[in-house]
């Protein structure tokens, strides 16, 4: 057996919470990782999750950034254990111009979960270059969210007696390059929108949409362009964004190798 190609199961963290107990509140907050092994180049998704434990009605602050297309109060960090490999976030030269913010009801024993792509957050695909078909490695990611809570909706939005939490935690989760099973995962997404051709959108298209647009690897362009003209207004919108980011950019399919050029 290569040595360098096996995971020590106990280095694993697929989920990771603490308890914040301050000025009357109980909550335990954390992360979650639904998936044992994650694809290089594929989508890596995770829960943001939020419990009260505390007996009144707590508020929670949320919130999404405009300008970045994805949730706000979240930053992630990333790297590769073996060849340590940082990743960046994909939209760091995106200037910050706000978004829609609101204050979330969390009865007593009630709890949150936010579902989150991590591919809006860091630049995934660069798994896609470092790792040899088969090949596997641990991503280490490091979570943080500005967790904001308070007794009333009023005083979340107006930061009036509230409890303010720089929350950070990690997990740990294996990563596999396999060619073969991220091609039939992104012709399934494909496959999904393909087979409701329609203006009206199912959750199942929207997740669908939402996950193909979010890989940033070559061989995802094919798949993209199929779906041109589609009758929902919004899935031709981020269709059409998708390629073009990927048309605009270049690849080193593999360290050392030549550079890939797509041009518009």
């Amino acid at each position: 057996m290569d040595q360098n190609n096996t995971i020590e199961e106990s280095s694993l963290i697929y989920e990771t919470f603490v308890t914040v107990e301050e000025q009357g509140f109980q909550v335990r907050v954390g992360f979650q990782i639904n998936d044992i092994i994650i694809l290089a180049g594929g989508i890596v998704e995770l829960d943001f999750i939020i419990e009260n434990q505390g007996d009144t009605p707590i508020y929670f602050l949320g919130g999404g950034s405009s300008s970045k297309k994805r949730p706000d109060y979240l930053l992630f960090d990333g790297f590769l254990q073996k060849r340590y490999c940082q990743l960046k976030d994909p939209m760091q030269n995106v200037a910050e111009i706000g978004g829609p913010v609101g204050a979330i009801k969390i009865l007593s024993g009630d709890s949150l979960k936010q579902k989150l792509i991590l591919n809006q957050f860091l630049t995934l695909e660069d798994l896609y270059n470092i790792l040899g078909n088969g090949e596997k490695d641990t991503l280490k990611i490091k979570c943080h969210h500005h967790l904001v809570i308070g007794k009333t909706e009023n005083n979340v939005l107006t930061n009036e007696d509230i409890v303010v939490r720089n929350v950070k935690l990690g997990l740990n989760v294996q990563v596999l390059q396999d060619m073969e099973k991220l091609t039939q995962y992104i012709r399934n997404l494909t496959a999904v929108l393909k087979e409701h051709w329609e203006i009206n959108s199912t959750i199942e298209e929207e997740r669908s949409i939402q996950r193909l647009t979010a890989i940033r690897i070559p061989i995802v362009i094919e798949y993209l362009e199929q779906l041109l003209g589609h009758p929902n207004i919004s899935f031709n919108f981020q269709i059409q964004s998708a390629l073009t980011t990927l048309k605009n950019k270049n690849y080193s399919l593999k360290y050392g190798e030549q550079q890939k050029t797509f041009k518009q």
